[in-house]
């Protein structure tokens, strides 16, 4: 559970009001006091990001933290979230820009794209299907002359002109930039989009040029932060400076 205080508040106030509720609980349920942090960000449900005091970003869920993710897009979404959540829209354009421009460039290793893969099917089971239906994954093992068992992970890119491959040279660079630019936008930038207006997401992540005669200055923009006001309900927009954050734990 989330929630947030009166401007003014310090941690002891805050823990004072979660000592307050706690007695008032039924048993068997108890409020503890588990952290505080100046903004947050929820994607979705157990999908969330925090800015704690001290500067540092912690990440919660799938959506945010994955083995699955590449380290490109990893290092773009911690940078872009810092500077959301600091109210520091140009600074998430500059990630997003920079981000872009250093697949352009070929400056990250085929390594840093590439993402982890589990496969569930044995040689001969996927065999069993693939006059039917072809799998990328698969198709590119097979294309390895790798032997497999289900189960096992492999480490796999898109392949300037190829399509997906197993890494086999980690440093190299022959990956296809355009392909991660695109999954750059779809996988992480659109992680932020509940912090952003829709016409400044947009604007952020979809345009290239020089912004439009009618579009909205960078340093003008700020993330979105919805007020709650009903004692149930639970943010779903990025908070403001002096956000506690409290957890609920059923009782042993």
């Amino acid at each position: 559970m989330f929630f947030s205080s009166p401007e003014g508040w310090t941690e002891s106030d805050e823990r004072r009001l979660i000592a307050e509720v706690d007695a008032l609980l039924p048993a068997g349920v108890s409020l503890e006091f588990d952290g505080r942090a100046r903004a947050m960000l929820s994607h979705e449900i157990k999908n969330y990001a925090l800015l704690r005091y001290d500067g540092r970003l912690e990440l919660r869920g799938a959506a945010f933290e994955s083995r699955r993710s590449e380290a490109y897009g990893q290092r773009f979404l911690c940078r872009a979230l810092g500077c959301l959540l600091e109210g520091n829209i140009p600074g998430v354009r500059d990630a997003y820009l920079d981000t872009l421009g250093d697949l352009e460039e070929r400056r990250f290793t085929n390594a840093e794209v590439a993402s982890r893969v589990r496969v569930t099917k044995t040689p001969e089971q996927y065999a069993a299907t693939r006059s039917g239906r072809k799998e990328a994954v698969y198709e590119a093992l097979r294309a390895h002359d790798a032997t497999w068992r289900a189960g096992e992970s492999f480490h796999v890119y898109h392949r300037q002109g190829e399509g997906l491959v197993v890494l086999s040279d980690a440093g190299g660079r022959d990956y296809d930039a355009r392909h991660y630019a695109v999954n750059l936008l779809s996988s992480y930038a659109s992680r932020l989009r509940k912090g952003l207006r829709p016409e400044e997401y947009r604007q952020l992540f979809e345009q290239r040029g020089q912004p439009g005669l009618f579009d909205r200055p960078f340093e003008q923009m700020r993330p979105i932060w919805n007020a709650v006001t009903s004692p149930c309900a639970l943010p779903l927009r990025p908070q403001p400076p002096g956000e506690p954050a409290a957890q609920a734990h059923p009782g042993l």
